[in-house]
């Protein structure tokens, strides 16, 4: 099920997606925390950020693919405390689908590579830009370089092999 876009579904529409798959016994892939307007959208309407925004409309969970997630709660763009987004997205089993080309043409970067994949977040990469022809060794590069420059050290070189690799090779519920 692809819903799009959590800054374009009404909570109702996200629960009974979130019930039709589970019904379906199918996946879910949705955008989310993918920019700063999105984040300020759901914070404004519904008074949360956009993890608990997805959590209690029942969209997390281990057959859920999170797209980008980027701009959460504590991210240098985000005039807003860090909160429990990342443990929540773990603890749920929730994918994330990382596309670090598309936010480095953006000047913009995941905050950190290392939290989320250390949090035990399956981080997957991929390609959300033109050309679809881009080499995905080349969003495995982006992602090592631009987690050297955020919030943490860099926990270790085979980190992003892994994520290319391995722990998001794996699809959704079957981690």
């Amino acid at each position: 099920m692809n819903p799009a876009q959590a800054e374009t579904c009404e909570p109702s529409l996200l629960k009974e997606t979130a019930q039709a798959a589970k019904e379906l016994g199918v996946g879910i892939h949705i955008h989310a925390g993918g920019n700063l307007r999105e984040f300020n959208r759901i914070l404004y309407h519904y008074r949360k950020p956009v993890v608990e925004y997805l959590a209690d409309a029942g969209i997390l969970g281990p057959k859920t693919v999170l797209g980008h997630l980027v701009v959460v709660a504590g991210h240098s763009l985000v005039d807003y405390p860090k909160g429990k987004e990342i443990e929540s997205v773990a603890e749920s089993g929730t994918s994330v689908g990382h596309c670090a080309h598309k936010y480095a043409k953006m000047a913009q970067v995941l905050e950190s590579f290392d939290r989320y994949v250390e949090s035990g977040i399956n981080v997957g990469l991929g390609t959300d830009t033109y050309p679809f022809r881009y080499h995905l060794g080349n969003a495995l590069r982006l992602s090592l370089f631009e987690n050297r420059g955020s919030e943490v050290q860099w926990c270790e070189s085979c980190c992003g092999f892994q994520c290319g690799h391995g722990m998001g090779g794996e699809g959704p519920g079957e981690g």
